[in-house]
Parts: structure tokens; sequence; C-alpha cells
């Protein structure tokens, strides 16, 4: 989720409007390039291929991405008697 996606909370359609960046970490994970496979740096041993599928692309530096998980968006909507802010964790 970014600013400016939506999704549906309590059957409403609603829009992110900042993303709270102050309760992650940055994360180095490894991503297969060819499955859904994903795995934190530094809590396994290294590996030469995926774990999951074995593709032997596992070990390229460019299977490394630095990531800042989100764990909280904020949505400001309108209201008949104000502004609410929403915190969704």
């Amino acid at each position: 989720m970014a600013p400016f996606n939506t999704f549906y909370a309590e059957s409403r359609k609603v829009t992110i409007d900042r993303v709270d960046m102050g309760v992650s970490d940055i994360e180095t994970r490894r991503f297969c390039n060819k499955c859904v496979y994903k795995e934190m740096l530094g809590t396994a041993d290294e590996k030469e291929t995926c774990p999951n599928c074995g593709s032997p692309m596992w070990a390229e530096a460019g299977e490394k991405r630095n990531i800042l998980p989100y764990r909280s968006v904020v949505v400001d909507e309108a209201q008949d008697m104000g502004v609410q802010a929403f915190k969704l964790i």
C-alpha cells in the first residue's frame, strides 16, 4: 500500500493519505526470480539456490533488496462532523 492507493474497510472504499514510516526498520530480503519465495537475510544460512523451487539465480546480488515493510497507514476521511483519522495497523 502507498499514498493514493485504495482499499476496502468496513464496507467503504478508502484512499491512503500517508504511510507511517516511523514504525518500521529497513530489512534486507532475497527474492526468487522464478517463484514467490522470499527470505529475510540474516535469519538463516545463505543458500546457493531457492529453498522453494531450486532456482540458481537465488544467490545473485540482484535478487537481494532493501525494503521498508509498512506496518501502519493513515486515512483521513471527511465526515459530516469533521475529519476522522483512521490508523490501520
